[in-house]
């Protein structure tokens, strides 16, 4: 059984609908899950549209794309979970530009570990959060960048996207 039926199954985590694309896209992939993929399961499953049920995440690169996500369709998104991963340098005048043209903020998670070999690209997105004001928890633990770390604080992940569905 896997980890969210369990906590769903427990009572600690409410029905939800995850969606895992293959992370190996290229760059602007998260310009179509945000403007064409969220609508069409919208249309098709009986989602919950306001921001707050609405979050996006990812591990590695596919923390790159869920921020991206959910700063570029602030209005979807209410939160963001980054794990062991960033945004590259010369992306931060990008996110300023989103950043700027909204009131509406995801509350953010970005979690890492100390060994880990891009930390520079968390680094990035912190400078960038920082330098606009935008709230953040940063969650630094021992830990490299692999499954094992990972998975060692999957759960602790899901139940921080459920915090708000209450």
């Amino acid at each position: 059984m896997s980890l969210a039926n369990r906590l769903i199954r427990d009572r600690k985590l409410a029905p939800v609908i995850l969606i895992v694309p293959d992370p190996t896209v290229a760059y602007g992939y998260h310009a179509a899950l945000g403007a064409d993929l969220i609508p069409y399961v919208d249309e098709k499953f009986n989602t919950l549209t306001d921001r707050r049920f609405r979050g996006v995440g990812g591990i590695s690169h596919g923390a790159a794309i869920a921020a991206r996500m959910a700063f570029q369709f602030p209005d979807t998104f209410g939160s963001l979970g980054v794990f062991s991963g960033g945004i590259v340098i010369s992306e931060k005048p990008t996110f300023d530009t989103w950043i700027d043209s909204s009131k509406n903020h995801p509350r953010v998670l970005i979690s890492v570990g100390d060994q880990d070999g891009i930390i520079s690209l968390t680094q990035n997105l912190t400078d960038v959060l920082a330098s606009q004001n935008v709230p953040y928890e940063l969650n630094m633990e021992a830990g490299g960048h692999n499954g094992t770390f990972w998975s060692a604080h999957m759960e602790s992940y899901l139940l921080w996207f459920a915090e708000e569905w209450e």
